[in-house]
């Protein structure tokens, strides 16, 4: 199973390097490619024997009593005394923690296409690991979370700009598809003191009973539906906001902008809804921009939406040298070199939905039957702060075409009031998507949204917005 260690020690080390390498923004509006990781068994290189299985200190002497818990997965762990916890995290992790001594914990659940077994998953990370330079793996050791089958690696990092550091990862099989993957980052100096917390912390790992997420899944479909049903036109209408401009910030830099506007319109003598969309995000030498726009009829019956985006280097390559056109053949396309284009469109009728995109790889083309109850549509989805219920704690489950996979998942909602009159709700747009959390005021309008990878949006004035980015 290819785990992409190599990507995570890239993000481990130096973060905004990553910039570099972004092509897509998981804003569900700027995509380019979305590629899955693949599954892979690979040769492992020489490692050392596996250690007998290790216990190490008792969990309530270096773990707190709370318990965190993963909704989708059902996977429970106890974290550190004295640490910090980010549930919404950069990169792809589902969780972060950080120790009192600066150490980071990070939490990964991966997904397959295919059955893997965990031996897979341990030749994999081995042979991507030790083909790195500058990473030598000095420990494997079996350690058993929760009576589980799971194993522990670890390796030195030679930094040549900075002081050496340890890498661990600790696996455990979830179901025959999936393996959480629990990580360290930890300065050498400290690795002694820190191992055992790390390894206590993987023995606490858990997994709730999978009926009873069935049940709360059930239970959060039937919130879901009794929460769409009360949603009507004129409650649509008293949702929008007629126009909205946000910065898109990433670890206290700006890197792009977004104008929305809402509105109602029609499409084919059809009376109905539009929300149009516009953003840039500039990320290293790229620059990628985005047009999307969604329709949606009076009584709900039918959505149509486009979306169409370009990825493109900031500063191209000299054009190559020109050549002929023979007669008849079409010019080819004016995109300066490197650049990459993605687009997508979507059409609703009732209950039958096709969706076809078209990217660098060619015209792709799906149908689907959407949930005649518990479907919301994409106009919706931009609307859910004038939409969502305000007065208590609840989680709502329901379905919706998520753009960035190109397919209907199941999206959860969890609402938290606030004293003030905001609402403060914590989405999740597929059961293996990291949780985005958005504020909204009173009025339903968008105050702040956390996404992953650091992202931010936040609302600004086309002034602001002006005088960053030079805008007219």
């Amino acid at each position: 199973m290819k785990i992409n260690s190599h990507r995570a020690v890239v993000r481990a080390e130096s973060r905004r390097d990553r910039l570099t390498s972004l092509l897509a923004v998981p804003l569900a509006l700027l995509m380019v490619l979305v590629l899955s990781p693949q599954i892979m068994a690979q040769q492992a290189a020489p490692t050392p024997d596996a250690k007998e299985v290790e216990t190490g200190p008792a969990l309530d002497e270096v773990l707190a009593r709370e318990v965190w818990r993963d909704p989708v997965y059902g996977l429970t762990l106890r974290p550190p005394l004295s640490s910090k916890l980010e549930r919404e995290t950069a990169d792809d992790a589902v969780l972060r923690i950080t120790g009192d001594s600066g150490y980071q914990i990070f939490l990964f659940i991966k997904k397959s296409t295919e059955e893997v077994s965990l031996q897979q998953v341990l030749e994999s990370a081995v042979a991507q690991l030790a083909s790195l330079e500058r990473m030598r793996l000095t420990e494997q050791k079996n350690v058993r979370p929760r009576n589980r089958p799971g194993t522990v690696i670890y390796f030195k990092v030679d930094n040549r700009k900075a002081k050496p550091w340890v890498l661990g990862e600790a696996f455990m099989q979830i179901d025959p598809r999936t393996v959480a993957m629990l990580q360290l980052k930890v300065d050498e100096e400290d690795f002694e003191k820190v191992k055992p917390i790390f390894e206590a912390v993987f023995r606490s790992v858990d997994l709730e009973d999978r009926a009873k997420l069935e049940e709360q899944r059930k239970a959060m479909l039937k919130q879901g539906g009794e929460w769409r049903k009360r949603i009507d036109f004129k409650k649509q209408t008293s949702a929008l906001i007629d126009e909205q401009w946000l910065r898109i910030v990433r670890e206290g830099q700006d890197v792009g902008y977004m104008k929305m506007t809402q509105g109602t319109d029609k499409t084919m003598k059809t009376p109905g809804l539009r929300v149009t969309l516009q953003a840039r995000v500039q990320a290293g030498d790229r620059a990628t921009d985005s047009q999307s726009e969604f329709f949606l009829s009076e009584d709900g019956n039918d959505e149509v939406w486009s979306i169409k985006v370009t990825s493109r280097p900031l500063r191209p390559a000299p054009p190559p040298p020109p050549r002929a056109v023979r007669p008849g053949e079409p010019k080819p396309l004016a995109l300066p070199p490197d650049t990459v284009s993605w687009a997508e469109t979507g059409v609703r009728s009732g209950t039958a939905m096709t969706v076809t995109r078209q990217g660098p790889e060619g015209i792709e083309e799906n149908k689907w039957k959407t949930p005649d109850k518990e479907y919301v549509s994409q106009v919706e989805l931009y609307l859910l702060g004038g939409l969502l219920p305000r007065k208590e704690k609840v989680e709502l489950g329901y379905y919706a075409y998520f753009p960035a996979e190109g397919k209907i998942t199941f999206r959860t909602e969890r609402i938290v009031p606030l004293t003030d009159g905001s609402l403060e709700v914590h989405s999740r747009p597929a059961p293996d998507q990291p949780e985005q959390v958005s504020r909204y005021d009173a009025a339903g309008r968008l105050l702040e949204r956390v996404l992953e990878d650091d992202m931010r949006l936040i609302p600004a004035g086309k002034a602001e917005l002006a005088a960053i980015w030079g805008l007219k």
